[in-house]
């Protein structure tokens, strides 16, 4: 199971249920250090839980993060697109509005760039 926004709501319960239940879970967060008390909290519960650096608003760091993930050769069985942003203006690196590139544009191109995988050994 791969799953973006890993760290509150809805984006932390997943992952808690599917851990504690042993399934293999990738949180992909921007900030490991801020994320590292829940990938205690996950490996705790028992379930394998391992963590990969995207910003979704930097399509270069998600082009990097889908090269990780597809470079473990692991089936993608559960594809969770949860991360997001409201209220913060600005222009993500590649000059789009922020809210636009991280909500829309990048997981875009994080799926596509996981659509063989998801459709290979996964279920």
């Amino acid at each position: 199971m791969l799953l973006t926004g890993a760290n509150t709501g809805i984006g932390l319960a997943t992952p808690e249920v599917l851990a504690a239940r042993g399934a293999r879970v990738w949180l992909d967060c921007r900030s490991e250090e801020r994320d590292r008390p829940v990938l205690e909290r996950l490996r705790a519960s028992g379930g394998g839980v391992e963590f990969l650096s995207i910003d979704l608003a930097d399509l270069a760091s998600v082009r990097a993060a889908a090269g990780r993930f597809l470079a473990t050769g692991e089936p993608l069985h559960v594809f969770i697109n949860n991360a997001g942003v409201a209220g913060r203006s600005g222009l993500t690196p590649q000059g789009f509005e922020l809210t636009f590139g991280t909500n829309h544009l990048g997981p875009f191109l994080f799926t596509t760039l996981l659509l063989d995988r998801l459709r290979g050994p996964g279920r």
